[in-house]
């Protein structure tokens, strides 16, 4: 089942290819976070979780959105990213970004 509900709004801030490569190579957890399958791509407003994309072949091949909290990933660890980090908020994006509102931020409002 799909947690997305296009009237439950969330916010999240587009990242530039360079703060993309950023993210994923040289952040707190962002290595260990992109080795797992997770492009970035925004940031939230507040503060703290970054919003990834991976490919999830075990839902049709669809790219999934997920909220990644750097609070439960140990980049010094040896084991996978743990489930309790993973906030899966869309099993679509292309859902996500057909029902979004964008301001001149470029701020996706989901």
């Amino acid at each position: 089942m799909d947690p997305y509900d296009p009237e439950t709004e969330f916010e999240f801030t587009w990242i530039s290819p360079l703060h993309l490569i950023e993210e994923a190579c040289n952040t707190y957890a962002g290595p260990k976070v992109y080795a797992a399958g997770f492009l970035p791509i925004g940031l939230c407003p507040m503060g703290g979780d970054s919003y990834y994309l991976r490919f999830e072949k075990v839902y049709a091949e669809r790219l999934a959105l997920y909220r990644i909290s750097y609070d439960w990933v140990d980049p010094a660890s040896t084991s996978p990213v743990p489930p309790c980090a993973l906030n899966l908020v869309a099993l679509s994006f292309a859902q996500v970004l057909n029902t979004a509102r964008f301001n001149e931020g470029l701020r996706a409002i989901g």
